[in-house]
């Protein structure tokens, strides 16, 4: 049998997943800790994820042009006129109502390595780079020390500025102008989502939008450079934009754009559409990975994250997220803490295990300052595994400490389900109510899926065997 360690980090806004993988062979031994796993409400039978056609009714088709309201017309005609001509009249897609809402579908079948959607970076797509008309902002401030979103956020104010500029009015006309963002939960729906590291970086990202307000406050003509509207750019951008290499003074280069028509796609995990910067023809190009019939709705993937990042970023959380993480320590010292109290290690070896702990930790350069996780699939931190094994007794084999520091890692998430103020059970039965706000409703799907994750390592299977063995 194997146990299956990963190490997984995570940070809001669009820092990548962290991970590493180890595979560690333990032997099928009854476990000297055992204990019952039996904690009501939380085994109930959840879908999994399963990918599915979802096809556009007779009343959303529109064999003629984008279905959409007049926004989303002006854009496509817009589109269109750049020559991108995915969504006129003899191309591939059109704007409908789907599952998720206003989404892409296909006008006709489309076939494996067909690029549906084709448009420039220079005429159409907004870059998180200056261009000349953009010198007095440059010359306001020091914007080369700026991060991409506060370039791209005043990029894309600055359109809404250019009362002259009718070039891409079409587009930022068809930006919604409501997002579901965590800044804007109310007291009472914060205190719903019962995980405090959301709540953490929640008001990290209050502290990056307030920054921000100074900054851009301070550059932008005064039409633009109100809070709210720096609320909406930052919104808009941190939700719809792509990041691409594009050659910037020959070598190529992390830029950050805003894609006009691709970015009117939902999100799935098994998306039919690919994209990518063709250097060739300096265009953003949607291209079919598989076969895709006429009707169906398009979907393109905005990153592998867990919940938390979705949820900040985008709004909403993912159905049955494989990726998702659920933080069950802080920090090593929290760790360490509550092993020396489950365990009742105040005697023996233990300070003395406790300080090899901390020295491993530093020898090999693993950041203990950072928060510790178990994953969606019942993996669990090996930064974890790993320190609460140096606990272990020093004439026990190497095996046999790895197994006991599993043990402990599940007998953490069992207690931080017990801990909960609701079940899963419980929460599944408040997503039947309609009364339930967007916000509310979001939330308690994000609290499942750490729930979720909380009760795949309780039962992990690799891990339950040594148990019951």
């Amino acid at each position: 049998m194997q146990l299956i360690l990963s190490r997984v980090a995570h940070r809001a806004h669009d820092i990548p997943l962290e991970s590493a993988s180890l595979r560690a062979s333990v032997p099928k031994v009854k476990a000297q800790r055992t204990f019952q796993t039996n904690i009501p409400g939380h085994f109930v039978g959840l879908p999994r994820h399963r990918k599915t056609r979802v096809i556009a009714s007779n009343a959303n088709q529109n064999s003629q042009g984008s279905l959409g309201d007049d926004k989303d017309k002006a854009l496509c005609s817009w589109l269109s006129q750049c020559d991108a001509h995915g969504f006129s009249k003899g191309g591939k897609l059109y704007v409908g109502e789907g599952k998720h809402g206003r989404g892409v579908f296909a006008r006709q079948i489309i076939r494996p390595g067909e690029t549906v959607l084709s448009i420039s970076l220079e005429n159409v797509a907004l870059m998180d780079r200056f261009q000349s008309s953009h010198t007095a902002v440059e010359s306001a401030l020091d914007v080369s020390s700026w991060t991409w979103y506060l370039r791209l956020a005043a990029v894309l104010l600055l359109q809404v500025a250019d009362e002259s500029s009718a070039s891409r009015a079409a587009y930022v006309n068809s930006l919604p102008n409501d997002f579901c963002n965590p800044l804007r939960f109310k007291a009472s729906e914060m205190r719903e989502i019962q995980f405090k590291p959301l709540r953490k970086e929640i008001e990290g990202i209050r502290e990056l939008y307030e920054d921000a307000h100074v900054l851009l406050g301070a550059a932008l003509p005064e039409s633009v450079g109100s809070p709210a509207s720096v609320n909406w750019a930052l919104d808009t951008i941190f939700s719809r934009s792509f990041k691409i290499q594009v050659p910037d003074g020959g070598a190529p280069s992390d830029t950050r754009i805003l894609a006009p028509g691709v970015d009117l796609c939902n999100h799935s995990m098994e998306p039919q559409l690919d994209y990518n910067y063709n250097p060739s023809t300096g265009c953003f190009e949607l291209t079919a990975s598989e076969l895709i019939e006429a009707d169906e709705e398009v979907y393109i993937t905005y990153g592998v994250y867990n919940n938390d990042q979705y949820l900040l970023s985008y709004g909403f959380v993912p159905e049955d997220n494989p990726h998702d993480t659920c933080v069950i320590f802080d920090d090593l010292e929290e760790a360490l803490d509550w092993h020396s109290w489950r365990y009742d290690s105040s005697e023996g070896d233990w300070p003395f295990a406790r300080e090899c702990a901390q020295t491993n930790m530093k020898e090999q350069s693993i950041h203990a300052d950072r928060e510790y996780s178990v994953g969606r699939d019942g993996t669990v931190d090996s930064r974890l595994l790993a320190a609460f094994a140096a606990l272990e007794p020093a004439e026990d084999s190497e095996d046999e400490r790895m197994e006991q520091a599993a043990l402990a890692c599940m007998e953490r998430c069992v207690e931080l389900l017990e801990s909960l103020p609701t079940t899963l059970q419980e929460d599944l039965e408040l997503l039947g109510s309609a009364s339930l706000s967007k916000a509310v409703r979001v939330i308690i799907q994000f609290r499942m899926g750490k729930k979720l994750c909380l009760k795949e390592c309780a039962v992990a299977e690799e891990i339950f065997e040594l148990i019951v063995e």
